[in-house]
């Protein structure tokens, strides 16, 4: 989390009305974390994912200067996909609720500035380690929007089909048709 009293929403845009949202929940790109490196912390409107949870009320705001309001702060787990298998869970820790956010933003400058991690951008995949392991990786799209790879467990489905930890591992990852499922 920054210091100063809004934090940043990269390039994410808001859902403006319940029928925009409903709309927005039933598609993939609702399951997908986007790797932002204008964000200045982690965001989700999902707030079924959250494991632990505080209400926190801050200003957000997003790249068309419209500030919206985080709900709540907390830990939210991630099941990443690596090369198509699943790997062990991440637990993402200062991540906001932001129930008008139009995606979930994974902050990189969080992670490596203040959360220790490394990461390294090649070609098409960004890559995040923690203490030389790797934890999960992203594939960029042709529009360079970074989108990770997760499998679902069945009570994160928030509105999509579920599946199970093994069904989703075997899940091709295709860089415009986001195959990262939900469960933060």
């Amino acid at each position: 989390m920054s210091r100063d009293s809004e934090e940043f929403a990269g390039h994410a845009a808001a859902l403006l009305s319940s029928s925009e949202r409903s709309a927005w929940l039933q598609t993939s790109s609702a399951t997908c974390w986007n790797t932002d490196t204008g964000a200045s912390a982690h965001m989700t409107s999902h707030r079924n994912w959250f494991q632990s949870y505080s209400p926190h009320r801050i200003p957000i705001r997003l790249a068309n200067h419209q500030i919206i309001y985080s709900a709540g702060l907390g830990s939210v787990e991630f099941h990443p996909l690596i090369d198509g298998k699943a790997s062990n869970p991440v637990l993402f820790h200062d991540v906001l609720h932001v129930p008008d956010l139009g995606s979930n933003l994974l902050s990189v400058f969080h992670l490596t500035r203040q959360k220790g991690f490394l990461c390294e951008i090649q070609d098409i995949h960004a890559k995040f380690y923690l203490r030389g392991a790797l934890q999960f990786q992203a594939k960029h799209t042709a529009l360079g929007l970074g989108f990770m790879a997760q499998a679902l467990l069945p009570h994160q489905s928030g509105g999509l089909a579920s599946s199970s930890l093994q069904a989703a591992s075997r899940w091709p990852y295709h860089s415009l048709d986001c195959v990262t499922r939900p469960h933060m």
